[in-house]
């Protein structure tokens, strides 16, 4: 996927066209409802002083969910880690 793809995606999701919709993996959800909620605000291009505005939670619990989801996809950053999502196919993009 290119870098393209991935600013036209946040531009859609930030308004309202397009949401992100988890895929189940063997009957389990392959991140917690926060962490994807989280997911999308970075793809929206929310920083974590944002997203915890937000979210109304600290930084660090959004430090958190950021590490929890970059251990999950094995990737060294939070744009990689968005990018290996939507390449995997765990959270797929659906016309809102």
């Amino acid at each position: 996927m290119k870098k393209v793809s991935l600013f036209l995606i946040s531009v859609a999701l930030s308004w309202g066209m397009i949401k992100l919709v988890q895929k189940m993996k063997d009957n389990h959800q392959v991140f917690t409802k926060r962490e994807e909620e989280i997911l999308k605000q970075i793809g929206v291009g929310y920083d974590e002083k944002e997203i915890s505005g937000l979210l109304r939670t600290s930084e660090k619990s959004i430090q958190e969910c950021e590490s929890n989801i970059l251990r999950k996809t094995h990737q060294p950053d939070i744009s990689s880690a968005i990018q290996s999502v939507l390449e995997k196919g765990l959270l797929r993009i659906t016309y809102a």
